[in-house]
Parts: C-alpha cells; structure tokens; sequence
C-alpha cells in the first residue's frame, strides 16, 4: 500500500465537498463521503491525521442530513465528532473547531427530537470552545453568536432570566467583534433585536422593545432585495412594531408594520414555508387597524389573507388552529358589524374545528372554549334555540375548569 494512499485519499474528498458547497451536485458530496470513509480505514487509531478525518467525514455527514433528512448522517456525524474529541487534548490546535461543530451538530438534533439533554450538551460544549478561542480568535464571534442562540432557545424552553442575559450580552461581544463589513453582522443584529424582543415581552422593560427595532432597521440596511434573510428581518421588524403599536397607540407603527409586512410577502413567495405566518400577522394587524379607525376595507383584506392562511395550512400543521381561532373572532365582528348570520354560523364552525386540534392540555383551549361559548350565546339571542345556550353554558364550565384563580381570564 502506498504511505500517501490515505492523504490524497483525504484531500481529494476535501475538493469534492468543496466542489458541492460551490455547486450543490449530490454526486461529490457522495464521493466525498465514500473517499473519507476509505481514508479512514488507512488511518488507524493511533494515525496523527485520523482526527482531521473523522472531523471533515463528520462535517459531510451532516451536510447529508441536512440535505436528505436521514436520521443515520446526523448519528454518524455525533458519533464521529465524539471520537474526534477523543484524539483531540485540551491542547490540541484543532480542539475549538470541533467543539463548535460537534455543539452545532447537537443544536440540531436537539430541534429534530426535543431532548433537552442534547441542549445542555450544546451549550457545554460551546462554554468549552470559548475558553479555547482568546479575543484575537477568528472563530470567537461565530461561537459566542452560537451560544446566544443556544441559550436564547434554553429561555424559552424554562424562563430562567439568567439565560436571556447571558445571550444579549454574548450578542453584544459578537457585534464587537464583526465590523460593518463583517458578512455575519447582519445575522447576530437581528438575533439580538430577536432576544431583546423576548425580554420585553418577558418584563415588558420599553426600552428592550426600542433598541429591538433599532437594531432590526440596521440589519434591513445590510440586507439588500436579493438577501436570503432580508423578509424575515421584514417580518420581525413589522411584528415588533405592531407590539408598540398595542403599547403606546402610536399610529405610525402600525401603518409601518402593515408595510413591511406586506413587502416581506413579496418576497415570500406560495411555495415559501413561511408565508402563512406573514399572512396570519397581516391579517391580525390590519383587524387592529380596523378597531381603530372602523374602514371596512381592513376587516375585509383581513378575513381574506386569513382564508389564503388555512390554504397554506393543511390538517397537520401546527399554526392551523391559531389561524382558525383568529379567522372565526374575525368573523364574529364582522357579524356584529353587518348582523349577516352567515358570518356568525361560519365563526361557529370554525371556532368548534380549532377545538378538535386543541387537546385538553393546549394552551389555547380555554379561550377557545370561551369564544366559542359566546358565538353561541349570541345565535341563542338571534335564533331562541335551547341547545346553544345549553352547550354556551357547558362550555363556558370546561373553560372555568381551565382557569384556576390565578388565570388572568
């Protein structure tokens, strides 16, 4: 065997998946794969090159995964970042790059499966990498953006204000670290505005709120038209000023919100996974604007984008009861509006639909309950039919069972 089989072997899957990043072909990340895994059986154990190779078969594994969905690429990439760790001492040069992939690679399963477990791990292995990567480090940004991230997600996972302090000030030692130019500011800027939005909503501090949308206006800066994530910066911006709007009144937030949330779905296409949400927020939105200032034309708009929303959201999809719930209260007003009994009846159906995808422990049951309750006593007082005060009544005991003394409704 030649001594340099196992090298070329290594650095032509190394081209190849380079050659896919640049090209997306199937085919070289395959090839890559199968290179790397030959390369490895000629690098045994105690080989000084095994981890690199592990490493890197470990990186196209995941980008696999991320690809075809297969569960076996993002097992095998855990379990070789494991034992890349294993052949990598706290002083190897190597080390923090692995920690950041392996903690990423967990980040990921953690939202596939749900199993805290992975998170905690995540995070560790991120705490780990930056006491590896000093201030001049080129990797330090990416890893303190990612740890942000991680325990952003761990807050909404259990409220601990601790962990949404720790994320904005690890945000804000990321933005230090990634001048204007930087390709990444625009990322950690609007995740930053993300966060400090989640801590108004948490202690409702106006200030977080303020900063959010100034922070979002300077990620929309570094996100021209063609920028992948220039319509969620659109979308988050518009929903933060429509919590203003609902804080202080202030008109000119709503009619910007409704604003950038129509250009963001010019740039959210049918076939865009997000559209719905965009739709939905319009929608909500405009309803506001109708309350405050009565043009018919905004309940109409709106009872139409929520339409095209449960187009978008079969069965199974998990916004769909959110949407049905929101389309029937709108209904409801605008049968209060016009007194058309049609309006009223499909409210009803909607309304009992959202219930058959609010099992007993749903969060939103309970307001549901009680809508639905009301619907019916009002077409009681329209119709004089016993059975719908006798079910109003009925439900509203269920929705009462929901809410214990301490529950704000």
């Amino acid at each position: 065997m030649h001594p340099d089989r196992s090298t070329t072997l290594h650095n032509l899957a190394r081209v190849l998946s380079r050659r896919f990043d640049h090209n997306g072909q199937s085919e070289d990340m395959e090839e890559s794969i199968s290179l790397y895994q030959e390369a490895l059986e000629l690098r045994p154990g105690s080989h000084p090159d095994r981890s690199t190779t592990l490493h890197n078969l470990a990186r196209v594994l995941s980008q696999r995964f991320h690809c075809s969905g297969q569960s076996e690429d993002m097992e095998e990439s855990i379990a070789l970042y494991r034992e890349t760790l294993e052949l990598q001492p706290g002083s190897h040069h190597d080390r923090s790059t692995t920690l950041h992939s392996f903690a990423w690679e967990l980040s990921r399963r953690f939202h596939c499966s749900g199993q805290s477990e992975d998170m905690e791990e995540s995070i560790s292995l991120y705490r780990e990498a930056l006491k590896l990567q000093p201030g001049s480090h080129h990797n330090r940004s990416a890893t303190l953006h990612n740890l942000a991230w991680e325990l952003s997600q761990r807050f909404d996972l259990n409220g601990q204000s601790e962990d949404i302090e720790e994320s904005i000030s690890l945000y804000r030692e990321a933005l230090k670290r990634q001048p204007g130019s930087h390709p990444d500011r625009s990322t950690t800027l609007h995740n930053l505005a993300l966060v400090l939005s989640q801590r108004f909503k948490h202690n409702g501090q106006s200030e977080d709120m303020e900063q959010s949308i100034s922070l979002y206006r300077e990620a929309l800066e570094l996100q021209p038209g063609s920028h992948p994530d220039r319509s969620t910066t659109l979308h988050n911006l518009a929903w933060v000023l429509s919590r203003q709007f609902d804080h202080n009144g202030q008109s000119e937030d709503m009619e910007e919100s409704i604003s950038l949330y129509r250009e963001a779905l010019e740039l959210r296409p049918a076939s865009h996974h997000d559209r719905s949400t965009t739709l939905h927020n319009l929608a909500r939105v405009l309803s506001r604007r109708f309350h405050h200032s009565g043009q018919s034309e905004d309940m109409e708009e709106s009872i139409s984008l929520y339409r095209e929303t449960l187009e978008l959201q079969p069965g199974s999809h998990p916004d769909r009861s959110t949407t049905l719930h929101s389309f029937a209260w709108e209904l409801s007003r605008k049968c209060d509006h016009n007194g058309q009994s049609e309006d009223m009846e499909e409210s009803i159906s909607l309304y009992r639909e959202a219930l058959e995808l609010q099992p007993g422990s749903h969060h939103n049951r309970s307001t549901t309950l009680h809508n639905l309750a009301w619907e019916l006593s009002q077409r009681f007082d329209h119709n004089g039919q016993s059975e719908d005060i006798e079910e109003s009544i009925s439900l509203y005991r269920e929705a009462l069972k929901r809410q214990p003394g301490s529950h704000p409704d």
